[in-house]
């Protein structure tokens, strides 16, 4: 059976989106069959695969509000081992303002996509920096939940609120299943800057009081222009310039998340070294 990652911070411009692109392309080229879930009405990931946008139509508003069965919104990337449900744009807010009259909405995305993890080794899910019934649709689905946030004192509050929604208003308020916090990963770190350092110390101290759900600190994310050009050209970082920066960071974040998972499926390589080597 798959596991079902979410990649979430309560706060827009984190990197999710660039976060769930990027894995995506590390564990495809490990040999991991990835499905993408975009559960953001803001629909970046149909750019960023370069998907047209008469595709977009349906996708997972259509599964949550129509009752749709989810592998019927399987859109196929043009990358061998990736495929993504898209959102469908803004008929997400349709589903919003129907899941405040129907307490059975909070919980349907669980019931109607449990059976893509027979499918499928991981599932990502993109999120929105909103709070709302989407994003508790998202909590009772996932079986980890990976914090991202950028590092300044606006980025980490946005991870420490997201964990608050989890544990407080989903797992406690609502009585729901809650995933495992796996941790924080912060994006776009340079280590030049007193202020990124600091946010990284601030936030190992919060997690070693025993926050963050239980999670850790991964190593951060390095500034680097080639995440833009990568996507620019409709390419994953693994894609464009495996041995950047990025590239390699991304890998190291990728294998430390199996690890924490204790997931190894026999016969995928995985691993920066066989990335590289596959990718001269």
């Amino acid at each position: 059976m798959g596991i079902v990652i979410a990649v979430m911070c309560h706060k827009g411009g984190a990197g999710k989106t660039t976060t769930v692109n990027s894995l995506a392309g590390y564990y495809a080229q490990s040999g991991y069959k990835t499905l993408i879930i975009d559960a953001d009405e803001q629909a970046s990931i149909k750019t960023l695969f370069s998907m047209r946008l008469s595709n977009a139509d349906g996708g997972l508003a259509s599964i949550l509000i129509d009752k749709l069965m989810p592998e019927t919104m399987i859109q196929k990337t043009p990358y061998e081992n990736i495929d993504v449900i898209l959102s469908g744009g803004r008929k997400m807010k349709e589903f919003e303002s129907k899941a405040f009259q129907d307490q059975s909405c909070l919980t349907r995305m669980s019931t109607l996509c449990n059976g893509l993890r027979s499918r499928y080794d991981i599932i990502l899910i993109d999120t929105a920096p909103a709070i709302g019934a989407i994003s508790v649709n998202v909590v009772s689905f996932a079986d980890y939940v990976l914090l991202v946030s950028e590092p300044d004192l606006l980025g980490a509050m946005g991870a420490r609120s997201t964990e608050q929604f989890i544990t407080k208003e989903v797992g406690k308020d609502l009585n729901l299943k809650i995933p495992k916090i796996l941790g924080v990963v912060f994006t776009r770190f340079d280590q030049r800057r007193a202020a990124d350092n600091n946010a990284i110390d601030e936030m190992d101290t919060y997690a070693s009081k025993g926050h963050l759900g239980g999670g850790k600190v991964f190593e951060p994310i390095r500034q680097d222009a080639k995440i833009r050009t990568a996507q620019a050209r409709r390419k994953t970082i693994f894609q464009y310039a495996p041995k950047s920066n990025a590239g390699v960071d991304y890998a190291n974040l990728g294998q430390d998340l199996l690890e924490e998972i204790k997931i190894t499926p026999k016969g995928k390589p995985s691993g920066l070294a066989s990335l590289l080597e596959a990718n001269p």
